[in-house]
C-alpha cells in the first residue's frame, strides 16, 4: 500500500519543512529529464552523413514504388527497370575510377564541446562504437557515389581494423575513403581517420584504417546486382586493387574451410587432442585411466 505524504509536511533535501504554498509551487514546477547516454542513431551520428545517405524518407520511397508497380499492373505492361521509382533493377554499367568515389568529412571535435559529448565515453576517451557508426554511414555515401542511386547498398562486413595511433586528446578528425576494389556485385571501401591540427610529441597523424565490404542489391528482387567495374591506371591503383582482390580470395578460402562446412584436418585434430590432454592434467574428472 502506498502512503501519501501530506503536502504541508513536505521536506527539502536539507530536512527543512516546507509550507503548503511552497510545496505546491515545488510540485507544479516543470521537471526536466536527464540521461547519461547520448541520443541513439543507427546510420551514423553525424548529421551531414545522415542527410547525404538518403534523398527521401524510406516510407515515401516505398509508397512511390508501390504506386508505380500498381499502375504498371493495371496497364498490363511491364515497367522498364530504369523507370521504377526507388531504384532501377538494372544499373548502367559504366567503368569508374577510384577517385570518382572519394569523399571526406571533417569532425570539428576541437571546436564543438557539445559534439564531443556524442563521441566521448564515461572515462573521457573516444567512443569507438560511435565513430564506427559514422564510418559505416561514410562507406554508404562512398558506395552510392560509385553505383549511383539505383541499387540498394548494404554493409556485408567490416574488417582489417588497424588502430595506428590512439587518440590522446580530442582534436578535429578527417574521415575519408574511396572504393578500392570491385567484384561483380560487391565492393571494398577503404577508409582512414586522420587527426588534424597540432599534434603532441611523437604522435602520428593517422588514427586508424579499416575496410568495409558493401554489396549492391536489386531493390525489387532483393538479389545481388552487377555494379560498375573500376578503371585501374597508375601503379598505386593497381597495388590497391590487387590487395583488395587478395583479401577477397583469402576470405573465400577461410569461409570454405570453416568448421561449419568441413571437418578438422589432421593438424587441427592433433591440436585439439593435445589441448584435451593438457586439460586432463588439471581436471581429475576427465583424467584418463592408466
Amino acid at each position: 500500500m502506498m502512503l501519501r505524504t501530506p503536502i504541508s509536511r513536505t521536506l527539502t533535501r536539507t530536512g527543512t519543512l516546507l509550507s503548503k504554498p511552497q510545496a505546491s509551487m515545488l510540485l507544479q514546477r516543470p521537471t526536466r529529464q536527464f540521461s547519461l547516454q547520448p541520443p541513439l542513431h543507427y546510420e551514423g551520428v553525424n548529421k551531414d552523413l545522415r542527410s547525404m545517405k538518403h534523398q527521401k524518407p524510406w516510407l515515401q520511397a516505398l509508397r512511390e514504388r508501390d504506386e508505380a508497380l500498381a499502375a504498371a499492373t493495371a496497364a498490363s505492361t511491364s515497367i522498364a527497370p530504369a523507370q521504377t521509382p526507388g531504384g532501377p533493377a538494372v544499373v548502367e554499367i559504366k567503368p569508374k575510377r577510384m577517385k570518382e568515389s572519394y569523399f571526406e568529412i571533417i569532425l570539428p571535435l576541437s571546436k564543438d564541446e557539445w559534439l564531443v559529448d556524442t563521441y566521448v565515453n564515461a572515462s573521457g576517451q573516444l567512443r569507438m562504437g560511435t565513430l564506427f557508426q559514422d564510418l559505416d554511414a561514410l562507406a554508404g555515401v562512398i558506395s552510392y557515389k560509385h553505383t549511383g542511386p539505383g541499387p540498394t547498398v548494404v554493409t556485408a562486413a567490416v574488417d582489417r581494423i588497424s588502430i595506428i595511433s590512439p587518440l590522446s586528446h580530442f582534436c578535429d578528425l578527417r574521415l575519408s575513403g574511396f572504393v578500392s576494389y570491385v567484384g561483380k556485385s560487391s565492393m571494398e571501401v577503404s577508409i582512414e581517420v586522420r587527426k588534424m591540427g597540432e599534434l603532441r610529441q611523437r604522435e602520428k597523424p593517422l588514427l586508424l584504417t579499416c575496410a568495409f565490404t558493401m554489396v549492391a542489391l536489386d531493390p525489387v528482387s532483393k538479389k545481388a546486382t552487377p555494379i560498375s567495374p573500376l578503371i585501374v591506371e597508375i601503379e598505386e591503383e593497381k597495388r590497391i586493387f590487387a590487395r583488395g582482390e587478395a583479401y577477397k580470395k583469402t576470405k573465400a578460402t577461410l569461409a570454405s574451410t570453416a568448421l561449419t562446412k568441413s571437418t578438422p584436418n589432421d593438424a587441427e585434430s592433433d591440436l585439439i587432442h593435445s589441448l584435451w590432454l593438457r586439460n586432463t592434467l588439471y581436471n581429475p574428472h576427465t583424467n584418463p585411466p592408466p
